[in-house]
């Protein structure tokens, strides 16, 4: 039998929740503004989906990638020399690189 959780919501525009209305771990969603938050042990309210704001890059854009890369990475697996991305080989868990030399 399938489980539903039901997280607490408002769909009130800003709206956080205070740390009196959530439990230590307890889940609270703002529909209006698709924020997620939690409260720590400490009682503050974070929001858990901050990082993800603004993130608008797919793992299959990778264009400018590798200028970023160069000269900041020395080795890939033990590989030294130019790093080189196969961008038609870049997806989600693939980890493929080659080295140029």
């Amino acid at each position: 039998m399938a489980i539903t959780i039901i997280p607490k919501k408002s769909s009130v525009t800003g709206k956080v929740p205070d740390s009196t209305s959530l439990a230590v771990g307890e889940i609270a969603v703002n529909l209006a503004d698709g924020k997620i938050y939690t409260k720590r042990s400490d009682n503050t309210v974070i929001n858990l989906s901050g990082s993800l704001e603004g993130h608008t890059h797919s793992i299959s854009d990778v264009s400018g990638l590798q200028t970023e890369l160069d000269g900041k990475v020395d080795s890939v697996n033990g590989l030294e020399g130019a790093v080189v991305l196969i961008s038609d080989d870049i997806g989600e868990g693939t980890g493929n690189f080659s080295n140029s030399e």
